[in-house]
């Protein structure tokens, strides 16, 4: 049996904590959320608090989604006594801790996996397997709670599995209404394999999410927004791609000692473009 320790806002993780106590393979040992707010819910988590150094020698594996309240160094160790890692939100690495933690993970033969929730909708998973290079890919991601680095990071993880590689060439604008509070970003990346997307993300007064495919004699349509699916003209029957849950995921593939679709190889590469883009937008910044 794999025993599971929680890191971070226990409130976030409850999810993850019930599906917890539905799997017989694996056992919470207990929770550190010294450092978050804590409500009277969590009380009702009957999992006992740990100082995160006891925790971290305890435990195979550890659910973070607050990196804050772990040092580097408690993570470097973590990795080399092969505890592996399970990362809810997105960690605030540098280029140089990620590339060490790379490393150290080659080395120890431990798991550390990336949320890509994007990856496993089951229209995606479709897409995935059914339009293949050379491809257009056209996408509209706006959100009304919108942060560039949160919803970018989502969006490039998601195109690094589905294009399997990361741009070569990138194009962007950027246009701002600070009086109607709105944000408009566009960006062209030219991956370099035949796969072309156009980007367009940032807020506005509704959500919106969009994806238009070409390939070779295939229109896709996915709209997630109305829950619209639509490919040559006809409606996508998306029932042998059932929705995946990534947590299960993790888990299978450490029991099968299998490397994840995301770790953080992945999200180095989408570090890396991020700031690419980020250079990119500055230069091309338009505001009223």
């Amino acid at each position: 049996m794999l025993s599971i320790g929680l890191i971070g806002d226990i409130k976030c993780l409850a999810p993850y904590f019930r599906r917890i106590q539905k799997n017989p393979e694996i056992h919470v040992i207990g929770k550190s959320s010294f450092g978050t707010k804590m409500l009277m819910d969590d009380l009702y988590y009957p999992v006992p608090e740990f100082n995160r150094i006891e925790l971290i020698e305890r435990c195979d594996i550890l659910l973070v989604n607050h990196f804050s309240l772990l040092p580097f160094n408690m993570i470097r160790n973590a990795i080399k006594k092969t505890t592996h890692i399970f990362a809810v939100d997105y960690p605030p690495f540098s280029k140089e801790e990620c590339e060490e933690l790379i490393k150290l993970s080659v080395e120890a033969q431990t798991i550390f996996q990336v949320k890509n929730p994007l990856l496993y909708e089951p229209s995606l998973i479709w897409l995935n397997n059914n339009i293949k290079s050379p491809a257009f890919l056209d996408i509209s991601f706006f959100r009304q709670d919108y942060q560039l680095t949160e919803r970018l990071t989502e969006l490039l993880l998601m195109l690094n599995i589905i294009t399997g590689a990361s741009p070569k060439k990138i194009d962007a604008i950027s246009f701002q209404s600070p009086n109607v509070r709105t944000e408009f970003n566009n960006l062209r990346l030219d991956y370099g394999n035949a796969e072309i997307v156009n980007l367009n993300f940032g807020k506005q007064y509704s959500d919106e999410f969009i994806i238009k495919a070409y390939s070779k004699g295939k229109t896709a349509f996915l709209n997630f927004t109305d829950h619209s699916f639509i490919y040559n003209n006809s409606p996508i029957d998306l029932t042998p791609y059932s929705s995946s849950d990534e947590f299960d995921i993790f888990i299978e593939n450490i029991v099968e000692k299998k490397q994840p679709a995301t770790g953080i190889d992945n999200y180095l590469s989408a570090l890396r473009t991020i700031m690419h883009i980020k250079t990119k937008l500055a230069q091309f910044y338009i505001t009223e």
